[in-house]
């Protein structure tokens, strides 16, 4: 099986030093490479890459884990602070 395959100057260039470190030239680069692309798991890794991302771990209390306060009875005679007060709501005119 023969194929004729066009690569960007800077990957042949990167073939062309790691065939000579290697001691072999760039068609035995390019078998090895290939060989072990078809001999490995591939099911295996792509089953793997379909998953989602794990999502960052975010410290959060539950709501169990709220101060719990006995709860003051109040009347309408009962005077609340200014601090307690919810403050007013913003008007349409705003």
């Amino acid at each position: 099986m023969k194929y004729e395959v066009d690569f960007p100057d800077h990957i042949a260039a990167k073939l062309n030093q790691r065939a000579a470190a290697a001691g072999g030239d760039v068609v035995h680069l390019i078998q090895v490479a290939v060989v072990q692309f078809v001999e490995q798991d591939v099911t295996a890794a792509s089953s793997r890459r379909l998953l989602d991302p794990p999502l960052p771990v975010v410290e959060v209390s539950p709501p169990f884990d709220l101060p719990r306060h006995e709860p003051t009875p109040i009347s309408l005679d009962t005077d609340i602070d200014e601090s307690a007060r919810l403050p007013d709501s913003p008007t349409a005119e705003a």
